[in-house]
């Protein structure tokens, strides 16, 4: 009998080294690091409910100046929400910079007139011969570099170098040379576990619940391996499916011993749906953890006690969110806006608007304060 095992989806962890290269530093060969980082949150509902979250509480209400400026001359409110998604997914965010020309005439030197933001993942870093980076290139696509060739573009650092665009990286704070991790890396392969169970739904449904199959060929073996794989390739499209993701063993074997020519049996795993459960529930705890998520009921997990405790608890629970992760991730990403907006407000001072709820609580306190 021959017989042969066809194994699908084996997991293999990514390459995250940096790339260095003679015009290019990438996160990973072609930036691809970037992308298994935003594959996570496509494909995991969990790390992808507490990303958004995070977001919204971030900006809370808005972006403001407490001097009076009206911030959004400078930069959207698409573009701030942008910048946020991106400093939390990827924990780095990116920016053109756009100057005015200035004149000579009206004796005006150019600043800064606007912020875009940027796609990081399109971004690769520019090294000079002092190993200090002074520049970042752009492509469409890195994959395609042939056809969306990389623009040098220089580093913004408040001197106008007469070109009206540039571009800033603003990350945080990591001991990695050129690209930080997101601050919850520990959390991605979780996050494709999570990716992987529900592929494994949708499959275990099309196969019929089952969890493979044995096809046993009684007609005998083929005469090369050519026609093994042939007939191989025939038997998988036309009796499991082109989309099958399942283990299938085929073998062949010479002579009938029954009125079949195929034979297609089905393999059970012994308590699937416990084994479902676990790692569901089990990668759904470990994103939590990765992201330093102490009360879940504030990233959409439902609480039905319906207790005041509980909701007391949970305003503490939030107020305690905003000390120790909320606040500094603000603190880095308006420090970068504020470096750029400075040059052309130089008493700029901005700042994310709290949730009424939360502001009222503030000044509720402050009000007691004899």
């Amino acid at each position: 009998m021959d017989v042969e095992i066809i194994n699908f989806n084996n997991y293999v962890l990514p390459d995250i080294t940096v790339s260095v290269g003679t015009k290019y530093i990438m996160n990973g060969d072609n930036n691809e690091f970037f992308t298994y980082i935003e594959k996570r949150y496509n494909g995991s509902p969990t790390n992808a409910g507490v990303i958004n979250s995070y977001v919204n509480y971030i900006i809370g209400e808005g972006l403001v100046d407490k001097s009076g400026i009206n911030i959004h001359k400078y930069i959207s409110k698409k573009d701030i929400q942008l910048i946020c998604m991106d400093y939390k997914l990827y924990g780095q965010y990116s920016v053109q910079i756009v100057w005015s020309q200035g004149s000579k005439l009206l004796k005006q030197d150019p600043q800064p007139i606007l912020i875009k933001h940027i796609n990081t993942e399109k971004l690769a870093l520019n090294q000079n011969s002092l190993g200090e980076i002074d520049g970042y290139w752009y492509s469409f696509d890195w994959e395609n570099k042939s056809r969306y060739k990389p623009k040098l573009y220089a580093k913004f650092d408040g001197t106008y170098k007469d070109n009206p665009i540039e571009i800033l990286t603003v990350s945080r704070i990591s001991s990695k040379p050129y690209f930080a991790n997101p601050d919850y890396s520990s959390g991605l392969q979780w996050a494709h576990i999570e990716e992987e169970l529900s592929n494994g739904a949708i499959n275990h449904i099309a196969n019929g619940f089952t969890a493979g199959k044995i096809i046993n060929c009684k007609g005998g073996v083929p005469a090369t391996e050519e026609l093994k794989r042939k007939y191989k390739a025939q038997i998988i499209e036309k009796l499991t499916g082109s989309s099958n993701k399942n283990k299938v063993i085929i073998s062949f074997s010479d002579g009938l011993d029954s009125g079949d020519e195929i034979e297609v049996k089905n393999l059970e795993v012994a308590q699937l749906d416990t084994q479902l459960v676990y790692f569901s529930e089990e990668a759904e705890k470990k994103i939590y953890k990765a992201h330093s998520v102490t009360n879940p009921a504030l990233f959409g997990e439902i609480d039905n006690s319906g207790l005041a405790s509980h909701k007391d608890e949970q305003k503490e629970a939030l107020k305690t969110l905003y000390r120790s992760n909320i606040k500094p991730m603000r603190e880095i990403i308006l420090d970068g806006l504020e470096f750029i907006l400075k040059y052309a407000e130089p008493n700029i001072d901005i700042r994310f608007e709290d949730f009424e709820d939360l502001r009222v609580d503030d000044a509720t306190k402050n009000n007691h304060i004899l």
